[in-house]
């Protein structure tokens, strides 16, 4: 559907495994820019490209989960569903707190940080 910037649309892939999905991002990031080049254009990904104008704003929405247990940030109606819950949410703040360097390396990189104060 169109977005905010002229020219500018999103694309909302299907759910599927991590690893499939970061291959599909790639194909269609490659598609694109090729598509655009046969016909003459030039297909921008940067998050920021011109002065105060909304850019690609590439980002992810993850979902964590499993056959068994569903939703693992949901917190569920019963004890035992919270306490799951509150067990992974307490895994994955653990996560940040021991990964964090790493973590900002790929979500705040430097054209991200362009893109949010920049402009």
């Amino acid at each position: 559907h169109y977005e905010v910037a002229p020219s500018q649309f999103e694309i909302a892939p299907y759910y599927e495994s991590a690893n499939i999905a970061a291959d599909h991002q790639q194909l269609m990031m490659t598609l694109m820019k090729s598509t655009a080049k046969k016909h003459g254009f030039m297909c921008l990904l940067h998050e920021k490209p011109f002065a105060g104008v909304n850019g690609s704003g590439k980002h992810v929405n993850w979902s964590v989960g499993n056959a068994t247990q569903g939703n693992l940030l949901d917190p569920g109606s019963t004890p035992h569903d919270n306490l799951n819950f509150l067990l992974f949410c307490g895994a994955v703040i653990r996560g940040v707190n021991k990964y964090g360097p790493l973590m900002r390396a790929v979500i705040a990189s430097a054209s991200n940080d362009h893109r949010l104060g920049a402009n």
